[in-house]
């Protein structure tokens, strides 16, 4: 194996950068020098910015260091967006509610059947020509506080519904307490609570399982510790040692289609945001595996959190580039290997809320919603005035709320 410029024989690292930062003890700063290509880019400092930069081929270790030891002074260029368009066809539908709902959410193993919040419980409604539930299963709502940590995201009700829909949850987000019902009969079977500790700062860390034996779900029992509880009786399944100190506050959960992993969109102090992935069967047979378990895998540092994520198949993806050296994330999306934690692909462009379905991302922008491929990174087609907020996984169809109407989208077969 030949010597790299950087004098070691090694596997080439994937970027270019100046040989200023890969100097001994190298503390320059470095800007971003975006290729063109995608979301790919090249390193180098002030000075070799300022001029004409001289960028070497160096080793994995010599780039990691690079990217480690220094922080991003600012950037050169921007990513590139990959246009692919395909054709694409959509049926916008309106549709009466019953009422304005506080939140929506889509009964998961029964197309076009969802259920509304509204202050004094939830009604289920049809997407489709069967007629609606008109019975309200009435339960009182968890208190939601006046004002959370960040100004633009005030604490809000959501709604979860379990797989067989007996069960449903409202938690409060950006807020510390939740409810879970059993809709069957009519009663709430128990009460979360998170914990006091800058609650305010991240989403309720809450899903529904669909486990072997009944289906369950995953809560924030304190800041820094989710667990496992049994829907029908309460009983706790991941008991562990509690004083346990792992600094990280749990966020908003997201359970892969499959089952098999969970995604949590959590941070610790500096503050960095740090989006982590475990596997559910090792949790149950493990219940420290959110804390150091072996399939515990850190997806990013990152500026900021509260950005969405979501599942495309059996991969993560996460909204923005960068790392937490960045003063902020730029507009794209990162895919990730839930079993490695390694990254797939990442491409510019994304931007707002993320929802998928069938193999495509969707993103939700100021002027409608535009359509990816996470395969690829291309942008396949934009959909005009259309600002859909929640996608039902059994049926595909896209909705956005207004007021007393929701708008439907069916993609075309």
């Amino acid at each position: 194996m030949e010597l790299l410029p950087c004098g070691h024989a090694a596997l080439a690292g994937s970027r270019r950068v100046c040989r200023h930062l890969i100097e001994p003890d190298s503390e320059q700063d470095y800007f971003r020098l975006f290729t063109g290509i995608g979301a790919e880019y090249e390193l180098a400092c002030q000075p070799c910015v300022d001029d004409t930069p001289d960028l070497l081929v160096v080793c994995e270790g010599c780039l990691a260091r690079a990217l480690d030891n220094n922080s991003v002074d600012g950037y050169r260029g921007t990513p590139a967006v990959l246009d692919r368009p395909e054709p694409m066809s959509i049926a916008l539908d309106r549709r009466a509610l019953p009422f304005a709902p506080l939140d929506i959410a889509p009964v998961p193993g029964a197309p076009h059947r969802w259920l509304l919040l509204s202050p004094s419980g939830v009604v289920e409604w049809h997407s489709d020509d069967r007629p609606s539930s008109a019975a309200m299963v009435r339960f009182e709502l968890p208190d939601v506080p006046a004002e959370g940590h960040f100004p633009t995201l005030p604490p809000r009700p959501r709604l979860h519904v379990s797989p067989s829909a007996r069960f449903c949850a409202v938690v409060v987000d950006f807020g510390r307490h939740g409810i879970v019902v059993d809709l069957a009969a009519g009663r709430i079977v128990a009460e979360l609570d998170r914990g006091e500790y800058r609650p305010g700062t991240q989403r309720v860390p809450f899903a529904f399982l669909a486990l072997d034996d009944g289906e369950a779900y995953v809560h924030g029992t304190n800041w820094d510790r989710v667990d496992i509880s049994d829907a029908a009786t309460g009983r706790l399944r991941t008991a562990r040692d509690s004083s346990a100190y792992n600094g990280y506050f749990h966020g908003e959960l997201v359970v892969s289609p499959d089952g098999r992993w969970i995604a949590d969109d959590g941070w610790v102090w500096t503050p960095v945001g740090m989006p982590q992935v475990w596997s559910v069967d090792a949790w149950l047979s493990n219940p420290g595996e959110p804390e150091d378990g072996p399939t515990r895998r850190r997806l990013a540092d990152r500026p900021d959190w509260n950005e969405p994520i979501v599942w495309c198949g059996d991969h993560v993806v996460l909204r923005g580039l960068g790392t937490w050296l960045d003063p902020a994330l730029l507009p794209g999306a990162a895919v990730h290997d839930p079993a490695t934690g390694a990254v797939i692909l990442e491409f510019a462009g994304p931007t707002g809320r993320l929802l998928s379905h069938g193999g495509r991302l969707f993103a939700t922008t100021a002027t409608g919603v535009e359509v990816w491929d996470p395969v690829s990174g291309a942008r396949t087609a934009r959909i005009p005035d259309f600002r859909p907020t929640v996608v039902h996984p059994a049926s595909g169809e896209l909705l956005a709320l207004d007021s007393t109407t929701a708008v439907i989208g069916t993609l075309a077969a």
